[in-house]
């Protein structure tokens, strides 16, 4: 069993990196990729953790970049995290996050929430904060029940959705990452909301880019638009990967590591052996 898309609470994830690589070995998990959010910063503690436990660790990242229609994240495979330019550039997608935090919080104050940015950064165990941090922060102070619906009753309602972190284009995120010779995958495409012959053309102007796979499966995705998305995989000669998009329990409720949701993302394609093959042709040539 893999799982390509996992996160700690080295950003938005309830679990330590160590914790995390942990839970993987319990459950049978051979392989897994470490993608938090903007942040390299807990990639070494997983992959000791993984060295000492029997569990393969792929260093990777997610990145949030800019599209006019829906959402798009980036994952990057085999990072070099420890490139001191590829660090400083990252460094860039944490401080727009800071920048929108302290907006978000501005606009919770002037609506009588009271909530400070003590009272989320407490959640997060590096310089990396998120919606889900301030979640559990208005859960504390009693506002919401659970982090579903700190989501729905304020984040995805105005002012607070129309709070925007300063973010990269896609291109330029692509780039980043190709130079630090990653491979480049798009995250779970369903959020992109685009559907058929749009989300298809829009996937290889990606591949134009440098692009090298998209995430087929992912615990958000139907089985249709896993077919679907195969689909595309194959017609444009890209890589398929399959990630749970694992935070823990009281972040996503109901999505388990290594299996997604309803085990929507075990899969019998050989997904990481073709991973590898591609990574070790493109290092070659």
């Amino acid at each position: 069993m893999i799982d390509l898309h996992v996160h700690t609470n080295a950003s938005d994830g309830e679990y330590s990196p160590k914790e995390v690589i942990k839970l993987a070995k319990e459950d049978g998990i051979k392989t897994i990729a470490i993608t938090d959010h903007d942040t390299l910063s807990g990639l070494e503690e997983a992959i000791d953790a993984g060295k000492d436990l029997g569990v393969e660790v792929i260093p990777g990242i997610e990145l949030g970049v800019a599209v006019p229609k829906g959402k798009l994240h980036i994952l990057g495979y085999f990072v070099d995290y420890k490139d001191e330019e590829f660090k400083k550039q990252i460094e860039l997608f944490r401080t727009f996050r800071e920048e929108r935090n302290n907006k978000l919080i501005e606009e919770f104050q002037n609506n009588g929430i009271d909530i400070t940015y003590n009272d989320i950064y407490k959640y997060s165990s590096n310089n990396v904060i998120g919606k889900p941090h301030m979640a559990r922060a208005l859960m504390e102070k009693g506002y919401v029940s659970n982090v579903e619906e700190a989501f729905t009753n304020y984040f995805k309602k105005e002012p607070y959705r129309n709070v925007v972190r300063t973010v990269m284009t896609p291109k330029e995120a692509i780039e980043i990452l190709k130079k630090n010779n990653a491979l480049v995958v798009i995250a779970h495409p369903v959020t992109l909301k685009l559907e058929g012959k749009e989300l298809e053309e829009q996937i290889k102007t990606y591949k134009e880019y440098g692009i090298d796979g998209i995430e087929c499966f992912n615990n958000i995705h139907t089985e249709e638009q896993i077919n679907e998305l195969i689909d595309i995989a194959k017609r444009n000669d890209l890589l398929i990967t399959a990630g749970s998009d694992y935070h823990g329990p009281k972040v996503k409720p109901g999505v388990e590591l290594g299996k997604g949701k309803n085990n929507n993302i075990i899969t019998d394609l050989p997904i990481l052996e073709n991973l590898k093959n591609y990574k070790e042709i493109k290092s070659t040539s």
